[in-house]
């Protein structure tokens, strides 16, 4: 028998760390007893073969968590970091008089942050309320208060479909907003009314 080796020349041997030989030496897998703290292994050359096999075994086992060199470990793919997106603010290139002279909501509704409907009180004569809720889908519009293409009556607005009148009030089709032209309409019924929004 051989002069025994310390943990390290074992270690290395097996092409692990000193940290994970104990581990294994530790286990039930070792053929050696545990010994206590301060105390040494008697592990000569002529053991190193059948303890390779048994260490081999021993990281190779299921729900093994060593970090042994010997084993490939294959880290799962790092998820991209998701990209910071600034947010604009829409009233910063205002220029000094819009912002003397004009609200921050009158602002927001020039730059269609928020619905831009507005209605006649119906018990105060002369005053005007207006909607402060966000738009939606790129109009100027909340969804309570959704603008459509065309109500269907080109002569005058109809009721709960196209501006204030009715029980719900609405804004005017763009048709009767003057958004859109006659030519544009005509080519907007000419489409399958499936196509028609």
């Amino acid at each position: 028998m051989g002069s025994s080796l310390s943990t390290a020349e074992i270690a290395d041997s097996l092409g692990t760390t000193a940290r994970v030989l104990r581990k294994f030496l530790r286990s039930s897998a070792s053929p050696f007893e545990p010994v206590g703290q301060g105390a040494r292994y008697n592990i000569d050359a002529d053991d190193l073969v059948e303890l390779k096999e048994l260490f081999g075994t021993w990281v190779n086992r299921p729900g093994s968590r060593s970090t042994s060199k010997t084993t490939s470990t294959t880290k799962a793919p790092r998820k991209p970091k998701p990209k910071i997106v600034e947010k604009v603010d829409p009233l910063a290139e205002d220029d000094l008089m819009t912002r003397m002279t004009k609200t921050v909501a009158e602002r927001q509704r020039m730059h269609g942050v928020i619905c831009s409907y507005s209605w006649k009180h119906p018990k105060v004569k002369g005053l005007e309320e207006k909607c402060n809720k966000k738009t939606v889908n790129g109009t100027k519009f909340c969804e309570m208060h959704p603008q459509i293409f065309f109500c269907g009556n080109e002569d005058d607005p109809v009721d709960n479909y196209c501006g204030p009148g009715g029980r719900h009030p609405k804004p005017f089709c763009k048709y009767h907003n003057a958004e859109i032209s006659d030519e544009e309409l005509a080519e907007y019924l000419a489409r399958p009314l499936e196509e028609q929004d």
